[in-house]
């Protein structure tokens, strides 16, 4: 039987999948990477369990899939928390071989809204204050002040374009720059658009000015291209 559905997206790399079994934490900094090979699905898993924290990587060796990595946790640290276990992570996966060269990370929404616990709100609260600082964004309607895809506002170009220029993942980006390899978001959707006074972290955000009326992104579907640093995009 198999543990897992799977969702193909061609354009994104995206699978997810039910998690599996659930490994016994240990205290952080004496992780170890468990290593879990699926041949009939083509893929194999990368797991990590701390106090409060279980990662895992998938990473596929089938035709369609092949270079992509996509990430599920159950995990109650900080961005900045997970980057150490994320690190243990990247080291283990092949960067070259039978699988392909890593070209796409998927790592999921940035703020899983609805889900049981509580998600850490680093990369979302950025965006939501890169959104209301932006010149490119209209926080009284809630959409991009200009930029259109195919006759239609682009908010997913829009979001995209806060996200890098803010580097609201500057701990994954150190992360992978450690490995050297360049990490930058290539593609959003699903973007969610909330009035900030609706969203769990607004205390926070309204120290920084930000107004409960105001209408901004803080999550999405997010996928990041991975190459080797100093190689010139195609």
């Amino acid at each position: 039987m198999r543990r897992r559905r799977l969702v193909l997206f061609a354009a994104g790399v995206m699978v997810t999948h039910v998690a599996g079994q659930r490994f016994q934490p240990v205290a952080l900094g004496q992780e170890e990477v468990v290593v879990q090979q699926n041949a009939e699905l083509q893929e194999t898993d990368y797991k990590i369990a701390a106090e409060n924290c279980t990662i895992t990587w998938t990473m596929y060796s089938s035709e369609l899939n092949r270079g992509g990595i996509s990430q599920h946790s159950d995990c109650a640290l900080s961005l900045a928390g997970q980057a150490p276990l994320i690190a243990k992570l990247l080291r283990k996966v092949p960067k070259t071989g039978e699988a392909g060269q890593v070209h796409t990370f998927f790592w999921g929404r940035l703020y899983p809204y609805g889900n049981p616990g509580t998600p850490d709100p680093t990369m979302a609260m950025r965006l939501a204050l890169a959104a209301k600082r932006s010149p490119q964004w209209d926080s009284a309607r809630g959409r991009p002040r200009s930029g259109k895809a195919n006759g239609w506002v682009d908010v997913n170009g829009c979001v995209r374009t806060l996200g890098n220029d803010a580097a609201i993942y500057i701990e994954l980006q150190r992360v992978f720059a450690e490995a050297r390899l360049e990490l930058r978001l290539s593609s959003v959707e699903k973007v969610l658009i909330f009035r900030a006074g609706e969203m769990p972290f607004f205390e926070a955000l309204q120290k920084s000015g930000v107004r409960a009326s105001d209408l901004l992104p803080f999550d999405c579907l997010t996928w990041f291209s991975v190459r080797p640093m100093g190689k010139d995009q195609p």
